[in-house]
């Protein structure tokens, strides 16, 4: 009998649980709050539906929430989401989504960080996978690899990435950082060579609109000369920017003859632009890839997508 009363008591404390309003499981929970006048929040309800505006009264049930067009009453248990932003967001009473993915341009970074516990997964081709993780709202560390070729699975890049961000003021921010990995497949005659780079980068603007420069140091089997970073990204619509990411080297081509020296110096590269579509937790950058040595109109499609958790 003693045995047959735990049974039963476990069984209605399950029920009871799952009686429970839903309020309590519902994501965002901490942003069930009143906040102040520079601080919009995005509520999902039980149908579907979304309302943007502020919580003004959150001590009983209804809770009190007040839009541009007044104050409305929503239950507790018609909660699912609740997402914070600052109200800049707002364009005519209409919110706009921050862009998911404020760490990179399209492959390369900027001096951006993802917040602290705060992560995010991404594929470039469908076959190079990434995921990384904001620490400290300082730092940033993730890795990822191929998943090609499949015949021998050593032959594939593995790589390891890290950065830490310094903030100087809310349009300018600084990054150190660097990714090392290893490249089974990159040479036939050493059976796999370590690539990587250190690099510092500055990214100067909104998270709209930013121009971001920064310089990579190789290291390993690959060629070591410095490589030098432009980009830039501008906001043309609520969930569309303009991207582009582009690499130079200065190449020195000068030789002497009898003491006399020829040739110069000049620089060469790759060149991306493209498009990226976005809504509150997924970007697809849609671009082309060209080269400064003859490449082809309108470059090589270069696609990804990243998924923000």
């Amino acid at each position: 009998m003693a045995t047959v009363r735990i049974v039963a008591f476990l069984v209605l404390a399950l029920l009871a649980g799952l009686g429970r309003p839903a309020a309590a499981q519902f994501k965002g929970a901490r942003y069930l709050r009143v906040p102040d006048s520079t601080t919009v929040q995005v509520v999902k309800l039980a149908d579907g539906s979304t309302v943007v505006g502020r919580f003004v009264d959150v001590a009983g049930d209804p809770l009190r929430f007040e839009t541009s067009g007044g104050v409305i009453t929503i239950r507790r248990g018609d909660l699912r989401d609740i997402k914070e932003a600052h109200r800049r967001g707002l364009r005519s009473g209409e919110y706009w989504p921050e862009d998911p993915n404020p760490s990179r341009l399209f492959f390369g970074p900027t001096a951006r960080v993802l917040p602290a516990k705060e992560a995010d997964f991404s594929s470039t081709y469908l076959f190079l996978l990434s995921a990384s993780a904001g620490v400290g709202g300082v730092g940033q560390f993730g890795g990822g690899l191929s998943v090609l070729p499949f015949e021998d699975f050593s032959d594939n890049l593995f790589f390891v990435t890290g950065k830490v961000a310094i903030p100087v003021s809310p349009k300018a921010q600084f990054a150190v950082g660097g990714l090392a990995g290893w490249a089974g497949g990159f040479d036939d005659d050493i059976g796999g060579a370590g690539i990587g780079a250190v690099y510092g980068v500055g990214t100067f603007g909104t998270k709209d609109h930013a121009f971001t420069g920064g310089i990579a140091l190789p290291f390993g089997d690959v060629d070591t000369k410095p490589v030098f970073l432009l980009g830039g990204e501008t906001r043309i619509g609520k969930r569309v920017k303009l991207v582009t990411e582009n690499y130079f080297v200065v190449e020195d081509d000068r030789y002497q003859i009898s003491g006399v020296q020829y040739g110069s110096r000049h620089l060469t590269g790759v060149f991306g632009y493209g498009f990226r579509i976005f809504g509150d937790k997924i970007a697809v950058d849609l671009a082309f890839l060209n080269s400064t040595e003859g490449g082809v109109f309108p470059g090589i499609p270069y696609v990804d997508f990243v998924v923000r958790f």
